[in-house]
């Protein structure tokens, strides 16, 4: 009896210490589970499953992604620094992951031909891309640009209407015809002896959206360069005014002084001058807007922005920038009396281009401030000339001539460009 006894107290101390090493197992189990978490953001407009924000999962779950786009928005791919991980919609959580959801407004081609195709071109401003796509939404102007010896008539397809140029809101793929027809051609009546039809006067738009409005460089230098030739020059009330103004392709040179190139469409209306043959003498230390490619027709790659060099040496001091009809010397002492003087994007002049002046003494690689382009139609000035004085405002006179070194560089650049225009 002793003997069974003892059997079965060993029996139940056995079970017991079983069900505790059960336990201790199932703590050990609990203990060991690994949760990770998934940061999911949105990037444009649409809705996701999971929801923004931060969600836990055990390790090893594998999480369905599901994606909604707003009105006219369409889903484009998962990124961020674990986008990558997603496939077919799915993400494993093996660590702790971000995933953004990227949702791109929808884009719509704009096909605008001519007939007859001899007749000329059509051009399609704001456009955002080579490929003719445009955002949903997007206003656009578009032009038929006539070749001699044909008129504009009407647009037909998606377009209606006589107006050259005209604008169109895209919500859709859009189709368009420009019609044009031969133009009259004009009697002739032969006159025994020829005569010499004269250069016409020379037509300026100017902006001028400066830094010293009080000493105006700018009209100064138009004023001093009208005693030596003609011309007819209209400063805009504002950059829209200007911009309304360019449309009308009255002018021959515009002359932009703005201390920032933040308008796109200011941008737009310098290119579209500079594609039509027009000149541009153009000051500016800012250049936004960068993948605009009217920097590069000015003839710039730029390099960085400057605020630590207040001078610009000429490189080529014999140029007729820096002799006519005005000398110019050295642009030193620039300061920096409205916030601005020190500021200038140093650059590289393309192929095919000229860099006149520039932050060295000598001609430097990425250095250079003063840029000719477009065989002398176009100059650009990536610093405040303006700013050519000192420390109170007062103009800078390195030369002792009397007359403010940054007028002389005005009616010089003007000079120059009015030259390469062929107007008087």
């Amino acid at each position: 009896m002793i003997i069974r006894k003892q059997q079965h107290m060993g029996i139940l101390f056995l079970m017991f210490l079983l069900i505790i090493l059960s336990g201790c197992a199932k703590e050990e189990t609990a203990k060991e589970e690994t949760l990770y978490t998934l940061a999911v953001t949105v990037e444009g407009y649409g809705q996701v499953t999971p929801n923004v924000g931060n969600h836990q999962y055990p390790a090893g779950t594998i999480v369905n992604l599901t994606t909604t786009a707003d009105s006219n928005y369409a889903f484009l791919n998962w990124s961020g620094p674990d986008g990558g991980t997603v496939s077919s919609n799915t993400i494993v959580m093996d660590n702790n992951k971000v995933i953004t959801a990227i949702f791109k407004k929808i884009q719509h081609n704009v096909t605008v031909t001519i007939n007859p195709l001899e007749a000329g071109t059509a051009e399609v401003a704001l456009m955002i891309s080579a490929s003719g796509l445009v955002d949903y939404g997007q206003t656009v102007r578009i032009t038929a640009k006539v070749n001699p010896g044909y008129k504009f008539s009407y647009w037909r397809g998606d377009l209606n209407g006589s107006d050259n140029p005209a604008t169109l809101t895209v919500d859709r793929a859009k189709t368009i015809t420009g019609i044009l027809v031969a133009a009259p051609t004009p009697t002739v009546t032969p006159t025994a002896t020829p005569t010499v039809t004269p250069k016409r006067v020379a037509r300026i738009l100017v902006v001028n959206d400066e830094l010293s409005p009080v000493l105006n460089f700018v009209g100064q230098g138009l004023a001093k360069l009208q005693t030596t030739r003609s011309f007819y020059y209209k400063t805009a009330t504002s950059i829209d005014n200007f911009n309304d103004l360019a449309a009308t392709g009255y002018w021959d040179l515009f002359v932009v002084n703005n201390s920032s190139t933040s308008h796109l469409q200011l941008l737009n209306s310098i290119q579209n001058h500079i594609d039509g043959g027009g000149g541009v003498v153009f000051t500016s230390f800012q250049m936004l807007g960068s993948t605009n490619r009217v920097w590069a027709s000015l003839g710039a790659s730029f390099g960085i922005l400057s605020t630590a060099v207040a001078d610009n040496y000429r490189w080529d001091p014999g140029n007729a920038i820096f002799t006519t009809p005005y000398s110019v010397p050295d642009m030193t002492g620039i300061t920096n009396f409205k916030g601005y003087g020190n500021c200038k994007i140093l650059g590289t002049q393309l192929a095919g281009c000229l860099a006149v002046a520039g932050s060295t003494v000598s001609s430097q690689s990425d250095q250079a401030t003063i840029f000719v382009a477009n065989e002398g139609r176009t100059v650009l000035n990536s610093f405040m000339i303006d700013c050519m004085a000192d420390a109170v405002g007062a103009p800078r006179d390195n030369d002792s001539d009397g007359i403010a070194d940054a007028v002389e560089l005005w009616a010089d650049e003007i000079n120059y460009v009015l030259d390469a225009c062929w107007c008087m």
